[in-house]
């Protein structure tokens, strides 16, 4: 076989560090036998070695890696194959990702838990085409961690019970030392492995040593689960005891923020409790995988092709994302109507469900992205996020392209997925009752907007209603719960946006200057005063609901898009029960 080798320097033109070039070899166009090389191998990697001394065999069931083994030495070489080519555009590959590391992090060379590509081969086809690369580190001592456990006996010995429990332990503390020792120096959130696992983790009985292998995706955009991962299939393998003895030991010597959910940065970890429990806690005892968080989260970014983002393509990850806790059965996505860059995320077995939606990740006049207003708007008022009239972002997880944070992609729970558009085009609206079934939904859709205005107002109120920051832009309604939900929440935080002419044209759109009447009416009539009295009193607060409509306010037209003496009873009854709805 005709090889070439070209020799280069651990750095670039510009002084730059990175992965040192070896040299290339010649490959046919069918897979690529190492066993075929190893001559020039053994030329490239040190002068002198004797190919007769070289021993090569197969890791995994890939048949992509391998182990180089020279006799008399303790320690070889780890080779792994590949692609020298991009899968996405905004995807780098292996090469580009360690020369990226190895620049923020020179340390990672000389780090001996380590074992970090040091080196790499570029393979050539006849063509002259650069079809693979091989990256080349070192062969660190031990077995897989996976390995060792599989012949212990757990059931039986004490001795070898003690002994994984203190093992799992150092691995908490040797993951705790990684993430800190290779935090962003900018942000300083931590750089993850993104595949950490028991077999990631090699373990030497003799020594006690532990090295960390595997590391070509080191820090990559996707799910950054180190601890969860490992902490979940520990668990599954030999028992929660060593699952919490990792774990334990990783949450007293790591930084407090890489314990908890960061929002600061877009390669943060994926959703964690702050007192220090599983980052991905098990979702036992809930009746539902989609469930609500307690506070604002920034979950693990996602690369999205240059394309642009598509979430059928994506939804094993996001399904992971949204409910790494539980299973999602049968997960569907579907476009949101009405509703720019927003889908719904649903499950077989589940009536609530997720909705999704891309915004712009950049600062607006000042007052920070779409995502950062609504963490603050979720900080100022946390109800926001249990209540089920909004369907409020209590996550955000960021699309990264071509390597820079493109967009952010805000995630809501929400009781509804049709629009009230959608619902109300399936009504036959010459049918009276039909119309008379509409007015009472549009009365009731105004009547809570005008509730949650008032009950999350900030401390600004005026009696024009410009003192709540919400600004929603879709209503959602389903019929069998006969629940108003709200939701597109891109606008909130942005200061005085009229609402209510958002609200006016998507209404009349629905059922002309008539459905606008009676939506605006319940909101006119359920929209609280104040009372400066009971206000300085501080008895309900600074909002709350008073008597003073007069009665000829309450008194609605007999028309026939109004539903007859009874309904404008039950508008009258609305309009005395605010107080309580709020």
């Amino acid at each position: 076989m005709s090889m070439s080798v070209q020799s280069a320097a651990s750095s670039g033109s510009g002084g730059e560090r990175r992965l040192k070039r070896i040299g290339w070899l010649h490959v046919p166009v069918a897979r690529f036998n190492p066993s075929n090389h190893i001559r020039e191998l053994a030329r490239m990697l040190e002068a002198g070695l004797h190919p007769s001394k070289l021993a090569l065999r197969p890791i995994g069931l890939n048949n992509s890696v391998w182990i180089l083994s020279c006799a008399g030495r303790a320690e070889g070489w780890l080779i792994k194959q590949v692609p020298a080519k991009r899968r996405f555009s905004g995807l780098p590959t292996d090469l580009e990702c360690c020369d990226a590391l190895i620049s923020k992090f020179p340390g990672l060379l000389s780090d001996q838990r380590l074992a970090f590509p040091h080196s790499v081969v570029h393979l050539q086809a006849p063509t002259g085409e650069h079809v693979g690369d091989l990256i080349i580190s070192r062969q660190a001592p031990g077995v897989q961690l996976g390995r060792f456990l599989a012949e212990l006996d757990l059931k039986n010995k004490g001795a070898d019970q003690e002994k994984l429990e203190r093992v799992c332990s150092s691995v908490g503390e040797l993951l705790a030392d990684f993430h800190t020792r290779y935090a962003d120096p900018s942000t300083g959130e931590a750089t993850h492995h993104t595949d950490f696992h028991p077999s990631n983790v090699l373990y030497d009985e003799k020594t006690g040593a532990l090295s960390i292998v595997d590391l070509t995706g080191m820090g990559s955009s996707g799910i950054n689960d180190d601890v969860e991962k490992f902490a979940r299939l520990m668990g599954t393998l030999a028992g929660e005891r060593y699952a919490a003895a990792f774990q334990s030991r990783y949450i007293a010597l790591a930084k407090p923020s890489l314990c908890r959910s960061a929002r600061s940065s877009t390669r943060s970890t994926a959703a964690s409790s702050t007192d220090g429990s599983l980052l991905y806690p098990p979702t036992s005892g809930q009746s539902s995988s989609v469930g609500r968080g307690t506070s604002f989260q920034c979950l693990s970014s996602l690369v999205v092709p240059g394309s642009g983002f598509n979430p059928e393509k994506s939804l094993t990850t996001l399904a992971w994302l949204l409910s790494p806790g539980q299973k999602v059965n049968n997960p569907v996505v579907r476009p949101l109507a009405s509703c720019k860059d927003a889908w719904v995320l649903s499950q077989s077995d589940q009536k609530e469900c997720w909705i999704l939606q891309q915004v712009s990740s950049k600062a607006e006049r000042g007052l920070g992205s779409i995502a950062d207003r609504c963490e603050a708007l979720a900080s100022r008022f946390p109800e926001l996020l249990r209540d089920d009239r909004v369907a409020f972002p209590h996550r955000v997880i960021p699309l990264q392209e071509n390597l820079k944070h493109s967009s952010d992609l805000l995630v809501c729970c929400s009781p509804c997925s049709v629009t009230l558009q959608d619902w109300a085009a399936k009504l036959d609206l010459s049918n009276r009752k039909s119309s008379e079934k509409l007015n009472k939904v549009l009365f009731k859709a105004g009547q809570t907007l005008a509730i949650l205005n008032a009950k999350y107002a900030n401390s600004h109120w005026t009696e024009e209603g410009q003192g709540c920051d919400l600004h929603p832009k879709t209503v959602l309604y389903d019929e069998q719960a006969d629940i108003v939900c709200f939701a597109d929440f891109s606008g909130c935080g942005a200061g005085k946006t009229d609402e209510i002419e958002v609200m006016s044209k998507m209404i009349s759109a629905i059922g002309g200057s008539q459905a606008w009447e009676v939506f605006n009416r319940g909101y006119t009539l359920s929209r609280p005063s104040r009372s400066r009295s009971c206000a300085d009193s501080g008895m309900l607060g600074p909002w709350f609901c008073v008597a003073e409509i007069a009665e000829s306010e309450c008194e609605v037209e007999s028309q026939s898009s109004v539903a007859s003496e009874e309904s404008d009873a039950e508008e009258a009854e609305n309009k005395r029960e605010t107080c309580s709805l709020m």
